[in-house]
């Protein structure tokens, strides 16, 4: 309906050769490669505690999966340098030294952050000093959990507090739109971009459109605001209003002033989560 075109490749992602051999067919059958989106989400019963979690589930949890992540980078970045606006972009949340996330399923954590380090190593590795990034690479997670991924890990949300899908792939655009040269190296959350970008209203986003702001789940790996306010003066200088922003889902109790460029939204979330 959309006019694109797709190909679709079930490959082992402990295979280099399926991986590299994956990474020559997209790059034949269309030509080259303006973007790569990535994500990490393992199967749910494979995430566990320690006592739970064996050598081989550790090597699939942690290793495997950046290592594919890798492979595929590498494979594809030459094609990437050729693409007038290349993006590499991942679905995975800012680093987080924070123990409630490790604790139920550290070798999940570690991949998955393990992952956005990729990314951000990826980007740091191709910027040019006098002119920018040649190729970006920034990461994107959701303030409200997305239902199909999220409501399965947590019995405790309910669809009716969690967002469409479709705010992680409007968001996406935005980044992947943005000028690679300028826009790289950030930690970004869907809400922040897409009110960046002007929209207002992300009421049509939620599952549930009559539940208020203030009912809608908070996702994995986030820290809120009020806490990170409490700990951190040059964050403080960024909170200048005592009112509430009821657009924003998720922060209607945290009296956050919203920049008016996505660089600003990005760097406070790298910064909040960098601490």
């Amino acid at each position: 309906s959309i006019g694109a075109d797709f190909h679709v490749e079930t490959i082992d992602m402990a295979s280099s050769a399926d991986l590299e051999a994956a990474a020559k067919t997209f790059i034949d059958k269309f030509g080259g490669c303006d973007c790569m989106v990535s994500g990490y989400m393992p199967p749910l019963h494979h995430i566990k505690d320690t006592p739970s979690t064996n050598g081989e589930l550790w090597d699939l949890l942690v290793y495997r999966t950046a290592r594919a992540h890798f492979i595929l980078f590498r494979e594809l970045g030459p094609s990437l340098l050729e693409a007038p606006n290349p993006h590499v972009l991942s679905l995975i949340p800012a680093p987080i030294a924070d123990g409630k996330w490790f604790a139920p399923h550290v070798a999940y954590t570690m991949g998955l952050f393990m992952h956005g380090m990729y990314t951000a190593g990826e980007a740091a590795e191709f910027q040019n000093p006098s002119e920018g990034a040649t190729i970006a690479g920034n990461t994107l997670w959701p303030q409200v959990p997305v239902y199909q991924a999220h409501g399965e890990v947590d019995k405790r949300v309910s669809k009716s507090q969690c967002m469409k899908p479709d705010i992680m792939g409007d968001a996406a655009v935005q980044i992947l739109t943005r000028p690679s040269r300028e826009f790289t190296l950030n930690y970004c959350l869907d809400a922040h971009v897409l009110k960046a970008a002007g929209v207002s209203d992300l009421k049509p986003y939620q599952q549930d459109p009559a539940v208020p702001p203030t009912q809608l789940a908070e996702t994995f790996f986030t820290r809120r605001l009020s806490d990170y306010r409490k700990t951190n003066n040059q964050y403080e200088k960024r909170v200048s209003r005592d009112d509430e922003d009821p657009s924003v889902p998720g922060f209607t109790d945290r009296k956050l002033v919203i920049p008016d460029k996505i660089e600003e939204l990005s760097l406070l979330w790298e910064e909040m989560n960098w601490q």
